[in-house]
């Protein structure tokens, strides 16, 4: 949900694990953020958002394994053409 991102922010993580040891601090910190309005999108376009967010992870891990079999392939006609050329 929107607030679980909105959580899991870098900088609202660091801010909350450096004021998290002190409890005037932790009550502090939740009437700021009460202060906020964060807008959720409905419970389906959450959905949406998270499976098209998971289709793209996806794609990226297939290009991350073909640049490493391009990369694996390079290095194997490289070392033909020096076998080749050396004799």
């Amino acid at each position: 949900n929107g607030i679980f991102l909105f959580k899991k922010s870098f900088f609202i993580e660091l801010t909350l694990a450096f004021i998290s040891k002190s409890t005037i601090f932790n009550s502090l910190i939740k009437k700021v953020l009460e202060l906020f309005e964060i807008t959720v999108p409905p419970l389906a376009e959450q959905h949406r958002i998270v499976a098209k967010v998971n289709e793209l992870i996806a794609i990226c891990d297939q290009l991350k394994a073909k640049l490493q079999q391009s990369q694996e392939t390079q290095v194997q006609l490289t070392d033909a053409l020096v076998d080749k050329a050396l004799g």
